[in-house]
């Protein structure tokens, strides 16, 4: 019997972006060699820089309420390697893991080649199957056109999230470049949902390619939504004459649940019928970790993986508007991100900032952050360690205000081990 710890030893083998791939034909040959699992699947694929998450949050907890079994691929994980691969709401268990894994593992070969996230969307797929799914939100981990997640072929919806800029080294210098990649999820005479809070250059590649593959695009129309309440606990807002209420807190959270509602009901011309009671039950319970989560009411702290300018923006406008103030933040990052970008967003809704780093590999030094942010004209402090960071963060603060830790999905996972301890 294939042991749990023999299963993560043997995906830890693998490393996190694997040997450069020019077209999907290595994981294609994997999937091939365990009998094609996602043929047998039915899915709502999302790619997008930032959203992808929370959209496939909405997704998943809306068809949930409709009474269908859900399966729901995300990344990355941040409490346990489990957490990214679910069915309706609950982790893969650690005895389903390994004997797939195994499976995995006799397919792979020697074939050091594959990422960790091949790997794990093979076991997935695996899964899904075996688990015999209604339908799997599954979403895109890099880009999306050389995603291996883009190998399925039975999708019944495309959905493309906002689009700004990340992982350009991969994925290119510019929107268009970058859009292209999101865009090449969408699949032939299927459906496609654009997110409106995108650039003309996004709107022009996405329109295109979904032309060239005959497939209606969506795109929510902005008119018909008004937000009537937004703060720390959440948003109430009406699309189309419809109410919505959303926990999630966040304006941009508004933007995602209106693009999960437009794919939800796009699903009715295939035959998966979702009412607007469990639409809206859906939405109003969707939560996802480490997005602008609160995770302790006094002092007020409030965790969110913001790691690209556009992330940091976000962020940024929600503790401006609703977290009260002084706003300190706890802030690590990784070197090979747009650093100086996005702490020139998150300095603008902050008083001070408590600088961390060695919480993962490649981070930039608390020093060098710290930098940064008094560049920036924001008193920086440095820590060598989470746990510090948090103590130093709370002096800062006093009896009242919001400590906001925010840089890296890496940092978040760290400081929540520490709260559920």
């Amino acid at each position: 019997m294939y042991s749990h710890c023999e299963a993560m030893d043997f995906i830890n083998g693998f490393t996190k972006l694997g040997a450069p791939v020019k077209d999907l034909s290595r994981f294609k040959s994997l999937m091939s060699a365990l009998g094609n699992p996602q043929d047998r699947l039915k899915f709502i694929h999302i790619a997008g820089t930032n959203g992808k998450g929370s959209t496939a949050r909405f997704c998943a907890e809306a068809l949930m309420q409709a009474g269908y079994k859900v399966g729901e691929y995300t990344s990355p994980y941040i409490t346990d390697y489990t957490d990214r691969i679910r069915i309706n709401g609950k982790n893969i268990p650690k005895r389903s893991l390994a004997p797939i894994a195994g499976i995995v593992k006799l397919a792979a070969g020697d074939n050091r080649d594959f990422s960790q996230f091949e790997i794990t969307t093979a076991i997935a797929m695996l899964y899904f199957k075996k688990e015999r799914c209604d339908i799997v939100v599954l979403e895109t981990g890099i880009g999306g056109l050389l995603d291996c997640t883009n190998i399925v072929s039975t999708t019944l919806v495309s959905v493309i999230t906002s689009v700004s800029f990340d992982h350009t080294q991969i994925l290119g210098n510019t929107i268009t470049e970058i859009a292209s990649h999101k865009a090449g999820i969408i699949k032939p005479h299927s459906c496609a949902v654009l997110s409106p809070d995108n650039l003309p250059e996004t709107v022009r590649v996405v329109s295109e390619k979904a032309k060239a593959e005959k497939t209606p695009l969506i795109l929510p129309d902005t008119k018909a939504i008004q937000v009537k309440k937004s703060d720390i606990s959440g948003s109430v807002f009406s699309y189309k004459g419809e109410e919505y209420h959303i926990k999630m807190p966040g304006r941009h959270q508004v933007m995602n649940a209106v693009c999960a509602i437009e794919a939800l009901k796009s699903l009715s011309g295939v035959g998966i019928n979702i009412s607007s009671q469990a639409i809206k039950k859906g939405l109003s319970v969707a939560a996802v970790p480490a997005r602008a989560e609160i995770i302790s009411e006094s002092p007020l702290t409030i965790l969110d993986g913001a790691h690209n300018p556009s992330g940091a923006k976000a962020f940024a406008a929600l503790l401006r508007e609703s977290a009260p103030a002084p706003v300190v933040l706890i802030c690590g990052m990784m070197a090979d991100k747009d650093v100086k970008s996005s702490v020139a967003e998150l300095s603008t809704a902050a008083c001070a900032a408590v600088c961390v780093d060695f919480f993962a590999d490649r981070t930039i030094s608390s020093s060098g952050l710290a930098k940064i942010f008094r560049d920036c004209k924001i008193a920086a402090l440095e820590a060598k360690a989470p746990k510090e960071a948090l103590e130093r963060a709370k002096e800062l603060i006093g009896e009242s205000g919001t400590i906001a830790i925010c840089g890296s999905l890496y940092l978040a996972s760290e400081i929540r081990k520490i709260f559920k301890k």
